[in-house]
């Protein structure tokens, strides 16, 4: 700044000039404070400039005409930046700076500083950053996977992605499986601020192959990680079976299996479910396992049986087969125990199970292969009835041993529907009956010339028909040549004959028990036997016997 003047002295006049130079640039002269704002655009397209916004304040309004530079770089960062532009700030405190962009990286620092004047301080903004379009940058991709795992299980695959020495914020990772030549694709993920991606993938075979793929975005070059060679080996399957401990006979049981294996349940499983039989496993039914991982079935067992449950292998797991469950079949009915002292019939094999409810009578006529059986057994040439006049009723009956049974008697068609009634009423009254066989089973007697009724009583026989003689009295012929009369539980329920005693045994001569041993009329067989219209003729003399 120059100042001019004169002086005086008397004749003389001199001129005075006093020069005053300004302060150096950037030296601090004091004043109000300010502050320095900067706005860069976040990406700049490629082969433009950058255009940056400075906007300089201080306490009370943008600070006008001050100078304001713009550098590249970071203002902390202990590194020489060079200025890449400078403008001066208008009426508002706000100056726009041009620069050109950075070609040599995909995205660029910038910072602007006020050196301040006679009255503001200097300042300085923070670093804003803006993205140099069609610049990529290198990047890397890792992979993290367990290098072995169980088949059928999903695994967890990690890409960590990396470019221009920090984590790509943008971008997707493709996971892939290797499948021949070729690489297929698992899964796209988009990475997370930090660069990372995470996914699960499901390994099926015994050896998997897999790597992570970064795709890349503008300003992110795309890059691959190493592959990883995952191996699996199969699950070992295990299979519980549930059953309960007995089943009463014609009811229901329920069977259940689990399958599992040391990871996880099995859906979708087939099951068989196995009995033991004959000296072999025997297939009843398969099941699939629910989502759960169990199997169910029901069965109806009318013995005592084992069951099994059995999986077979697959590409994943093992095959097992489950512990052996017995499953014991108990009687529905009441159990008769031989009495203390008293004497053991001869054993007969225990007639087939019972067939429908109840007693299921049904009469039918003789048929020839039973007819067959009778002849020369049970009936003879010159017996007072023929094939024609008998019938067959066919019944289920309460066994000494608690089970239904289905036994047959052959009678006189014109007492056969009383004699299905009568049985029918047994039934209902749980009489127990120890077996009921066509008495030609036990083959023919010279002793009473018909089917060997020694045997029968001596077996606890049921029976009715026989052409033969009354035991112990030869020649005369006997009421059950004729098909009328019945014999139940002879064993229990002796006859006294004239010239063999008590047969089959004197034990049981006084002797009542429950629903299968009488000695008195007023006694429930008796009873149900005359309801029905069968006479016990000869009471306790000839225990056994009814005639209808």
């Amino acid at each position: 700044m120059k100042i001019a003047t004169s002086v005086s002295a008397g004749l003389v006049t001199a001129a005075l000039t006093l020069s005053v130079m300004p302060s150096a640039v950037g030296a601090p002269t004091g004043g109000e404070a300010t502050n320095l704002a900067l706005t860069v655009p976040a990406s700049t397209p490629s082969g433009a400039d950058v255009t940056a916004r400075a906007a300089l304040t201080d306490p009370s309004a943008g600070v006008p005409g001050a100078t304001v530079t713009l550098f590249r770089g970071l203002p902390d960062d202990d590194v020489a930046d060079a200025s890449v532009a400078t403008a001066t700030t208008g009426a508002d405190g706000v100056a726009t700076l041009t620069a050109p962009a950075d070609r040599t990286r995909p995205s660029s620092d910038y910072y602007a500083r006020f050196d301040g004047d006679d009255t503001h301080t200097e300042s300085v903004s923070e670093a804003q950053r803006t993205r140099n379009e069609g610049i990529a940058a290198p990047t890397t991709t890792a992979l993290t996977a367990p290098s072995a795992t169980k088949l059928h299980r999903p695994i967890t695959l990690t890409a960590t992605v990396a470019g221009a020495g920090q984590p790509g914020a943008t971008g997707v990772v493709r996971f892939e499986r290797q499948s021949g030549s070729t690489w297929a694709k698992v899964a796209d993920v988009t990475v997370t601020g930090a660069g990372v991606a995470t996914t699960s993938v499901v390994i099926m075979s015994a050896r998997t192959v897999v790597r992570a793929r970064y795709l890349g975005v503008d300003g992110y070059e795309e890059s691959a990680s190493a592959p990883r060679t995952v191996t699996a080996t199969r699950q070992t399957a295990t299979v519980k079976l549930t059953a309960p401990s007995k089943v009463v006979d014609e009811k229901t049981a329920h069977l259940s299996a689990s399958v599992r294996t040391e990871l996880e349940k099995v859906p979708g499983l087939q099951v068989s479910f196995q009995y033991y039989k004959d000296g072999k496993w025997r297939t009843l039914r398969k099941a699939r396992t629910s989502s759960a991982g169990v199997a169910k079935t029901s069965v109806r067992p009318r013995r005592t049986y084992s069951f099994r449950a059995v999986v077979p292998s697959s590409s994943w797991h093992s095959g097992a087969t489950s512990g052996k469950a017995r499953l014991k079949n108990v009687p529905p009915g009441k159990v008769i125990k031989r009495r203390s002292g008293s004497p053991k019939p001869k054993a007969l094999p225990a007639q087939s199970r019972a067939s429908g409810s109840g007693a299921n009578a049904k009469t039918s006529k003789i048929s020839a292969k039973t007819w067959k059986s009778m002849k020369g057994r049970s009936w003879r040439s010159g017996c007072p009835v023929g094939r024609g006049s008998l019938r067959v009723v066919k019944v289920n009956y309460w066994g000494f041993d608690g089970y239904r049974h289905r036994g047959e008697i052959v009678v006189h068609k014109a007492i056969a529907a009383k004699t299905a009634r009568l049985f029918t009423d047994l039934y209902k009254n749980k009489v127990s009956i120890r077996a009921m066989y066509r008495v030609d089973r036990f083959g023919y007697s010279s002793r009473v010339r018909g089917a060997n009724d020694y045997s029968s009583m001596a077996a606890d026989n049921t029976s009715a028909f026989n052409c033969r003689n009354v035991v112990g009295r030869p020649g005369v012929r006997s009421p059950h040549a004729y098909g009328r009369a019945i014999d139940i539980n002879p064993f229990e329920n002796p006859y006294r004959s004239g010239t063999d005693g008590w047969v089959p045994n004197s034990w049981w001569r006084t002797r009542a028990a429950g629903t299968y041993a009488w000695t008195k009329s007023s006694h429930l067989v008796p009873r149900i036997m005359k309801r029905n219209g069968f006479r016990w003729t000869y009471g306790v003399a000839d225990g056994h016997h009814f005639d209808g």
